[in-house]
């Protein structure tokens, strides 16, 4: 066998994507330039889908620090 006969298969982590709305896994095309759900139709570009998740983020992270400053154990 030559080296140019041996195919080079690079395999990439895929992350699940999880819907903002109904919290079902959501699609990505291939290209990683738009997020779908299929539950209950919700679609924007991967930027758009990026900034929604990051605010549930700081919200949950915000909900956490409110709580924890009123009842820590």
């Amino acid at each position: 066998m030559h080296k140019a006969d041996i195919l080079v298969c690079r395999v990439y982590p895929v992350l699940d994507a999880r819907c903002p709305e109904c919290g079902k896994k959501a699609q990505m095309d291939d290209d990683a330039t738009t997020v779908k759900c299929e539950y209950c139709g919700f679609q924007s570009t991967y930027d758009e889908y990026l900034e929604i998740m990051k605010g549930k983020v700081e919200n949950m992270a915000d909900d956490y620090l409110l709580n924890w400053d009123r009842k820590p154990f």
